[in-house]
């Protein structure tokens, strides 16, 4: 798992060492991520789309901190690049992008092509109040729970458009 943390969120990196941290020098690790995307693309390519091809790399999780921050933080050559991202690693099977970030902060990049064409809004994680509120996330049917005021070790799980709301543990 690599974890790109581009906000100023604590993120506790000692208790976990399961994980590649980065809180800075964002256009390095881009660079890094891009030219191994390249590589599995290639190989991905030459071999019809073959998910099969790809069944001896590492699959690797990326999880972003702050997507908005990190496209501010993102030389302007990287950013015409970001999408590529997305879009080259959607139907490998070997990447997978989690977006971790305020709902406005999402709004602001929700109608960017590489953001509907491979990011799935049937799915996540909705914290606090509000799920009944936004449209982002997509939610397919409406519960009284939506409604209702939640403390914040509640969240809802959406799965495929269904909401379901868990209390969840914030510390040991």
């Amino acid at each position: 798992m690599i974890v790109i943390n581009a906000t100023d969120y604590s993120v506790d990196i000692a208790s976990n060492s399961n994980y590649q941290y980065y809180d800075q020098k964002f256009d390095d690790i881009f660079e890094k991520l891009y030219d191994k995307i390249l590589k599995y693309k290639k190989t991905f390519e030459s071999n019809n789309y073959s998910k099969d091809s790809l069944i001896k790399e590492t699959k690797t999780t990326i999880m972003i901190i702050g997507i908005s921050d990190l496209m501010n933080k993102i030389s302007v050559e990287n950013k015409l690049k970001f999408g590529d991202l997305f879009n080259f690693t959607k139907n490998m099977g070997v990447i997978d992008c989690i977006i971790v970030d305020y709902i406005n902060q999402i709004k602001k990049i929700e109608f960017e092509s590489w953001f509907k064409e491979s990011v799935n809004i049937d799915n996540g994680i909705w914290v606090g109040n509000g799920i009944n509120d936004q449209f982002t996330l997509k939610v397919t049917g409406r519960t009284n729970e939506m409604r209702e005021n939640i403390t914040d070790d509640f969240c809802f799980v959406v799965d495929r458009g269904i909401p379901i709301l868990v209390k969840y543990i914030k510390s040991f």
